[in-house]
């Protein structure tokens, strides 16, 4: 072979090595590009701010009396498992994704042995920042599992505060069951990663998930013959000093009544005294046996009882209206049937927690009065309101040391309650039940739209926001659509708070906006614009 044909051969091998290391780099670089563009793909659907191939089942805002989860166990367990999911800064109420959680429980299981018990600390904040989707199927998905495995007798959840600065603030859960049958090691299986399946074990997995990707870690005790402990810690943002909640104060002579508590657990007894002993210091807790023996026959020194429904009957009832000045509240438990037959004078329902007592003490003995100027009632402010604008939440000045029975001046006029969250209905209906007012009750958008004609004449509804098939908003659109219903007062009772969503309640014609929990005071300055022409 010539010198020629050699050096010819060279720049061949050497232009094919080039060529081929041309197509390897390229061959890189196209792999990492996709691997770029699948990771960002994961990242924009795990942070919510698209909605494709139904990666997300709803919006990352928890929805307000939904009947099911805020999303499929399925796909977060797919996002979660291949991306980090972003931490979301949404402001929410606690108490708000609480008794959605027991919405859903109640309209998925019956398990009428069954008792849950809430016992938060009453440090933790109202107001949260955080991710309300995430939290609220986490607490769902472990209660579920807790519900099932116990049957019969308590689940627990206790709340804490682990830590705070000006800024954040770590919160300890707990979920205990009754379960005796689990030991520790089984516990830990039904938490690790089950692949692609369904059901409990997979839900109880993404629950851990959701902890880890809030920054958090989960952690689970199989405590012998007392049931089953499963503990995490969450950090949320703190709010702003204007979007925090505070609860109205009972009226000062609330602290000089004495109260009765009779409950079949007895660990919500400790909770109920718990909650009620800073308002009212002479609480006495009296086992149910005990109670019953005595057929309800107690001093004339209590003015209020809290007492199970079980033990409630009509001889016992007599017994303790021997007594004119006491207030009787039946309590009934998530799975019971309400025994709204009873001649009581308040239901309430279980769990107890703050914000449900709180309410019973004002309905009963009014609320501390935040109106600067004492002297100005503010039944007579109301009452002299002309005008038509809209008036939101913030704007209602709530009518000082209002109860139940100061509704009575509303006798005859008839509303709707368009709401779908049974614990809500019954809270509004609780404040109302000595008033005589006609209360109609509609479940959705739709079922309000079918039956507003042959409820009329109405005098007001109060319209949730937040709603299945068809929500508030498209509900009053439809309803103003209508000229027969131009007039009719619609006022929106929602966890809905923010300006934006206020300002869509206006454009949708509502004339007022209250938000929840309810403020019985509030209510009443509202009942009074759109109630007492025809009541004074």
């Amino acid at each position: 072979m010539d010198s020629g044909m050699t050096i010819n051969y060279i720049i061949l091998a050497v232009v094919g090595t080039l060529i081929i290391l041309w197509l390897l780099y390229n061959i890189v670089i196209v792999k990492k590009i996709h691997a770029s563009n699948k990771i960002r793909k994961r990242r924009t659907l795990a942070s919510g701010t698209v909605d494709r191939d139904d990666y997300l089942q709803k919006s990352l805002t928890l929805i307000e009396g939904s009947s099911s989860k805020p999303y499929k166990d399925e796909t977060l367990y797919n996002i979660l498992k291949n991306s980090h999911l972003s931490t979301q800064d949404t402001l929410f109420n606690l108490n708000y994704l609480l008794d959605e959680m027991l919405n859903f429980l109640k309209i998925h299981y019956r398990v009428p042995g069954l008792e849950i018990v809430f016992d938060i600390d009453t440090d933790v904040p109202v107001m949260l920042r955080g991710n309300a989707g995430l939290v609220s199927q986490l607490l769902i998905n472990l209660f579920e599992h807790a519900v099932l495995a116990s049957k019969i007798g308590v689940v627990d959840l206790q709340i804490s505060v682990l830590k705070q600065s000006e800024k954040e603030i770590s919160l300890e859960f707990k979920v205990i069951d009754s379960d005796k049958r689990t030991n520790q090691a089984e516990l830990e299986a039904k938490f690790t990663d089950p692949g692609i399946s369904s059901g409990s074990k997979l839900s109880l997995h993404v629950a851990k998930l959701i902890v880890e990707a809030l920054y958090g870690q989960l952690l689970v005790s199989a405590v012998g013959g007392r049931g089953n402990e499963i503990t995490f810690d969450l950090l949320f943002k703190r709010p702003s000093s204007i979007e925090e909640y505070h609860y109205a104060q009972p009226a000062p002579q609330v602290a000089g009544i004495k109260a009765l508590i009779v409950d079949r657990d007895p660990e919500a007894s400790i909770v109920l005294r718990k909650l009620l002993v800073p308002f009212m210091p002479k609480v006495v807790v009296v086992q149910a046996s005990d109670f019953q023996r005595s057929a309800g026959k107690i001093d004339r020194s209590f003015g209020l009882a809290i007492i199970d429904q079980k033990f409630l009957d009509r001889k016992t009832i007599e017994n303790l209206r021997t007594n004119s000045e006491l207030a009787i509240v039946a309590s009934e438990g998530l799975f019971d049937e309400p025994q709204h037959q009873l001649a009581v004078d308040y239901h309430i329902s279980k769990p107890f927690t703050l914000e449900r007592i709180i309410e019973t003490l004002t309905i009963f003995y009014g609320a501390v009065s935040t109106d600067k100027d004492d002297v100005l009632d503010v039944r007579e402010k109301v009452a002299g309101w002309d005008d038509n604008r809209f008036l939101c939440d913030a704007e209602i000045e709530p009518t000082p040391n209002i109860r139940s029975d100061d509704f009575k001046i509303f006798e005859g006029a008839k509303i709707m309650i368009v709401e779908d969250n049974e614990i809500n209905q019954k809270v509004i209906k609780g404040l109302l039940g000595k008033s005589n007012i006609e209360i109609v009750i509609a479940e959705n958008g739709i079922e309000a739209l079918k039956m507003l004609p042959k409820v009329m004449p109405l005098d007001m509804i109060l319209m949730d926001i937040n709603m299945p098939e068809l929500d508030g908003l498209e509900t009053t659109r439809r309803i103003r659509a209508d000229r027969r219903f131009e007039t009719l007062p619609i006022v929106a009772f929602t966890g809905l708070n923010l300006t934006e969503e206020i300002a869509k309640m206006e454009e949708a014609g509502m004339n007022a906006q209250m938000a929840k929990p309810m403020n019985a005071g509030k209510f009443y300055t509202v009942f009074k614009r759109f109630l007492g022409f025809r009541k004074s």
